[in-house]
Protein backbone atom coordinates (compact mmCIF):
# COMPACT_ATOMS: atom_id res chain seq x y z
CA UNK A 1 0.00 0.00 0.00
CA UNK A 2 2.84 2.34 0.90
CA UNK A 3 4.53 0.95 -1.94
CA UNK A 4 1.67 1.85 -4.30
CA UNK A 5 1.23 5.46 -3.11
CA UNK A 6 5.07 6.50 -3.18
CA UNK A 7 5.30 5.12 -6.87
CA UNK A 8 1.67 6.90 -8.28
CA UNK A 9 3.49 10.14 -6.20
CA UNK A 10 6.79 9.92 -7.78
CA UNK A 11 4.87 9.15 -11.50
CA UNK A 12 3.00 12.41 -11.13
CA UNK A 13 5.98 14.33 -10.19
CA UNK A 14 7.34 13.01 -13.23
CA UNK A 15 4.50 14.23 -15.01
CA UNK A 16 4.71 17.45 -13.68
CA UNK A 17 8.36 18.01 -15.02
CA UNK A 18 9.48 17.89 -11.15
CA UNK A 19 12.12 14.72 -12.02
CA UNK A 20 14.33 15.39 -8.90
CA UNK A 21 11.78 14.82 -6.46
CA UNK A 22 10.51 11.86 -8.64
CA UNK A 23 13.78 10.49 -8.28
CA UNK A 24 13.55 11.03 -4.28
CA UNK A 25 9.68 9.07 -4.33
CA UNK A 26 10.88 6.48 -6.74
CA UNK A 27 14.51 5.56 -4.12
CA UNK A 28 11.79 5.55 -1.37
CA UNK A 29 10.52 2.57 -2.82
CA UNK A 30 13.25 0.98 -3.50
CA UNK A 31 14.06 1.27 -0.51
CA UNK A 32 10.93 -0.81 0.79
CA UNK A 33 10.72 -3.04 -2.46
CA UNK A 34 13.55 -3.67 -3.87
CA UNK A 35 12.35 -4.97 -6.67
CA UNK A 36 9.81 -3.29 -7.94
CA UNK A 37 10.23 -2.86 -11.59
CA UNK A 38 8.72 0.03 -12.21
CA UNK A 39 11.06 2.13 -9.70
CA UNK A 40 14.02 0.14 -11.05
CA UNK A 41 13.45 1.11 -15.14
CA UNK A 42 12.73 5.00 -13.53
CA UNK A 43 15.68 5.63 -11.30
CA UNK A 44 18.33 3.36 -13.59
CA UNK A 45 16.93 5.63 -16.47
CA UNK A 46 17.36 8.88 -15.32
CA UNK A 47 20.87 7.40 -13.56
CA UNK A 48 22.22 6.26 -16.95
CA UNK A 49 20.44 9.50 -18.55
CA UNK A 50 22.64 11.99 -16.29
CA UNK A 51 25.60 9.70 -16.27
CA UNK A 52 25.55 9.06 -12.58
CA UNK A 53 26.71 5.60 -12.83
CA UNK A 54 28.58 5.75 -9.07
CA UNK A 55 25.08 6.14 -7.79
CA UNK A 56 23.51 3.45 -10.05
CA UNK A 57 26.70 1.21 -9.54
CA UNK A 58 25.72 2.16 -5.59
CA UNK A 59 22.24 1.51 -6.00
CA UNK A 60 22.89 -1.88 -7.31
CA UNK A 61 25.15 -3.48 -4.73
CA UNK A 62 22.65 -2.07 -1.79
CA UNK A 63 20.07 -4.00 -4.07
CA UNK A 64 22.15 -7.07 -3.73
CA UNK A 65 22.18 -6.79 -0.49
CA UNK A 66 18.30 -7.37 0.43
CA UNK A 67 17.16 -10.56 1.27
CA UNK A 68 13.94 -10.19 -0.62
CA UNK A 69 15.57 -11.11 -3.62
CA UNK A 70 16.63 -14.29 -5.14
CA UNK A 71 20.09 -15.48 -5.69
CA UNK A 72 19.90 -14.95 -8.78
CA UNK A 73 18.92 -11.63 -8.90
CA UNK A 74 21.48 -10.85 -6.74
CA UNK A 75 23.87 -12.59 -8.68
CA UNK A 76 22.05 -9.93 -11.52
CA UNK A 77 22.31 -7.02 -10.18
CA UNK A 78 25.73 -7.87 -9.09
CA UNK A 79 27.05 -8.47 -12.29
CA UNK A 80 25.73 -4.72 -13.72
CA UNK A 81 27.32 -2.63 -10.78
CA UNK A 82 30.70 -5.62 -11.75
CA UNK A 83 30.12 -4.06 -15.43
CA UNK A 84 29.21 -0.63 -14.75
CA UNK A 85 32.35 -0.20 -12.38
CA UNK A 86 34.77 -1.36 -14.39
CA UNK A 87 34.16 -0.29 -17.80
CA UNK A 88 32.30 3.08 -16.77
CA UNK A 89 34.31 4.07 -14.05
CA UNK A 90 37.15 2.17 -14.39
CA UNK A 91 37.87 1.81 -11.11
CA UNK A 92 39.82 -1.24 -9.85
CA UNK A 93 39.02 -1.17 -6.25
CA UNK A 94 35.04 -0.99 -6.98
CA UNK A 95 34.70 -4.01 -9.55
CA UNK A 96 36.69 -6.18 -7.07
CA UNK A 97 34.67 -5.42 -4.51
CA UNK A 98 31.75 -6.41 -6.39
CA UNK A 99 33.21 -9.47 -7.71
CA UNK A 100 34.40 -10.54 -4.21
CA UNK A 101 30.71 -10.09 -3.36
CA UNK A 102 29.89 -12.07 -6.45
CA UNK A 103 32.31 -14.84 -5.33
CA UNK A 104 30.73 -14.88 -1.63
CA UNK A 105 27.74 -15.34 -3.12
CA UNK A 106 28.46 -18.65 -5.47
CA UNK A 107 32.40 -19.54 -4.71
CA UNK A 108 31.40 -22.19 -7.60
CA UNK A 109 31.08 -19.54 -9.86
CA UNK A 110 34.70 -19.75 -11.92
CA UNK A 111 33.67 -16.50 -14.08
CA UNK A 112 33.54 -14.32 -11.32
CA UNK A 113 36.57 -15.58 -9.80
CA UNK A 114 38.39 -15.25 -12.86
CA UNK A 115 37.46 -11.75 -13.12
CA UNK A 116 38.98 -10.61 -9.73
CA UNK A 117 41.94 -12.59 -10.74
CA UNK A 118 42.37 -10.82 -14.29
CA UNK A 119 41.39 -7.32 -13.37
CA UNK A 120 44.17 -7.31 -10.08
CA UNK A 121 46.13 -8.69 -12.59
CA UNK A 122 45.92 -6.16 -15.22
CA UNK A 123 46.31 -3.14 -12.74
CA UNK A 124 49.22 -4.89 -12.03
CA UNK A 125 47.65 -5.09 -7.73
CA UNK A 126 50.25 -8.12 -6.78
CA UNK A 127 49.81 -8.08 -3.72
CA UNK A 128 46.30 -7.55 -3.83
CA UNK A 129 46.16 -10.86 -6.34
CA UNK A 130 48.14 -12.79 -3.85
CA UNK A 131 45.88 -12.28 -0.84
CA UNK A 132 43.23 -13.01 -2.94
CA UNK A 133 44.50 -16.56 -4.35
CA UNK A 134 45.65 -17.23 -0.73
CA UNK A 135 41.76 -17.08 0.26
CA UNK A 136 41.61 -18.99 -3.24
CA UNK A 137 43.37 -21.50 -1.75
CA UNK A 138 41.42 -22.12 1.29
CA UNK A 139 38.22 -22.30 -0.52
CA UNK A 140 39.67 -24.69 -3.21
CA UNK A 141 38.68 -28.50 -2.27
CA UNK A 142 40.93 -29.94 -5.36
CA UNK A 143 44.07 -30.61 -4.46
CA UNK A 144 44.98 -29.67 -8.07
CA UNK A 145 43.61 -26.74 -7.60
CA UNK A 146 45.39 -25.54 -4.88
CA UNK A 147 48.90 -27.05 -6.77
CA UNK A 148 47.83 -24.42 -9.53
CA UNK A 149 46.87 -21.91 -7.13
CA UNK A 150 49.83 -21.56 -4.97
CA UNK A 151 52.33 -22.30 -8.51
CA UNK A 152 50.87 -19.23 -9.40
CA UNK A 153 51.04 -17.16 -5.95
CA UNK A 154 55.21 -18.17 -6.14
CA UNK A 155 55.34 -16.93 -9.67
CA UNK A 156 53.99 -13.72 -8.38
CA UNK A 157 55.98 -13.36 -5.50
CA UNK A 158 59.28 -14.51 -7.72
CA UNK A 159 58.50 -12.41 -10.67
CA UNK A 160 56.26 -9.39 -9.60
CA UNK A 161 56.56 -8.33 -6.05
CA UNK A 162 60.18 -5.79 -5.94
CA UNK A 163 60.50 -6.79 -2.69
CA UNK A 164 60.75 -10.48 -3.21
CA UNK A 165 62.67 -9.60 -6.75
CA UNK A 166 65.21 -7.85 -4.28
CA UNK A 167 65.76 -10.74 -1.80
CA UNK A 168 66.11 -13.52 -4.67
CA UNK A 169 68.48 -11.82 -6.87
Amino acid sequence: EQVAKLRADGEKLQKLGMADKAEAKMLQVLGISPDDAIAWAFVEKRFRATNRFVDLKDLLVKAAESPRLSPEHKMQRLREAAAIAETRLRDVDASVDVYRRMVDLDPDNAETRTAVERILTSAQRWDALVTYLDEETYRASDTDRKYELLQRMADIHLLRRAACRVLFA
